[in-house]
């Protein structure tokens, strides 16, 4: 019997972290109460069950605690964008169609990513499985960085300050966390999206393999990748420089990135004028190994 309500509790245990995975929270110790008041007496456990899973739950969340992955809740502001990290931003319906559009729409690729890439119409499901496999999984979990959603900050923020400054950052971008998040959420749904920001190692995911006659690599913290795209109808605004700078400074500031690296290819002039205007300067480098691309890079000492 006890061997059944052990593997009963353990059950109960994974359910509850699906359901918190699934949700982009991290646990916290009154939520597990909340739930063990909810789930167990429903079911009529013992209490001796009920302080076995809670002891689970709270084992699985210390685990959860020491790996990468970014479960606790984070947001960026400046002035005019709240710009939310991809574990939190995947949970939006609006943002994911938002990116399944942009990757749809002729004129955004062609800007982003040169005509030779792929335009693909994709459903709002193989949308979500796509930033799960390639940025959450790729990135997140790997380097606790990678791709941010942008949208509008709402208008009644304009004159509240929120969060608290980065360290070594300018005071246009603040970070919000902890408690101050729940307000944040609950915007979120009707928050108009404009496209995305982010960073990611470049050589864990984007750069060709290395052979014996290449040079090493310096470290990964040198060798980090800026990334943005925004609606068609933003262009010209100034809402990819502002996200942009806002997403270095947070990885400056909190992920220790030392310098950051762009690639874009040569016919691609507008792509290289933001870059330009974000403070990237011609490398020279050839880690892309494409003859018909500019590798870009910026000092996280030029960020403001």
């Amino acid at each position: 019997m006890y061997e059944v309500t052990r593997c009963f509790s353990i059950i109960l245990s994974h359910i509850a972290l699906g359901w918190i995975t699934l949700s982009g929270f991290f646990l916290r110790r009154k939520t597990l109460r909340v739930i063990s008041s909810i789930v167990l007496p429903s079911v009529q456990v013992s209490a001796r069950l009920c302080s076995y899973i809670l002891s689970n739950l709270e084992h699985l969340k210390m685990t959860l605690q020491q790996s990468s992955i970014p479960f606790s809740r984070f947001a960026l502001v400046t002035p005019r964008l709240i710009i939310v990290p991809t574990p939190l931003a995947i949970s939006i319906p609006s943002y994911v169609a938002l990116f399944a559009n942009l990757l749809a729409d002729t004129s955004f690729c062609e800007m982003g990513f040169g005509d030779k890439f792929l335009v693909v119409k994709r459903t709002q499901e193989e949308m979500h499985n796509s930033i799960v496999t390639r940025d959450i999984a790729q990135c997140w979990e790997k380097r606790g960085l990678g791709t941010f959603a942008v949208g509008w900050r709402p208008k009644e923020w304009s004159n509240h300050a929120m969060g608290r400054s980065l360290e070594g950052a300018s005071e246009k971008v603040r970070i919000i966390d902890g408690d101050e998040m729940d307000k944040v959420c609950e915007t979120l749904g009707t928050t108009e999206w404009l496209g995305y920001a982010g960073v990611r190692d470049a050589t864990t995911t984007s750069l060709p393999p290395c052979d014996d006659s290449d040079d090493p690599l310096p470290p990964w913290e040198e060798m980090v990748e800026m990334l943005y795209g925004v609606a068609p109808a933003c262009w010209g605004q100034g809402v990819a420089r502002e996200a942009a700078e806002a997403v270095m400074q947070w990885a400056a500031a909190e992920r220790g990135v030392r310098r950051f690296i762009a690639e874009t290819e040569k016919p691609n002039a507008r792509s290289g004028r933001v870059l330009e205007k974000m403070g990237f300067k011609k490398s020279g480098t050839k880690y892309w190994k494409n003859e018909d691309e500019f590798e870009w890079e910026r000092d996280a000492k030029s960020l403001e």
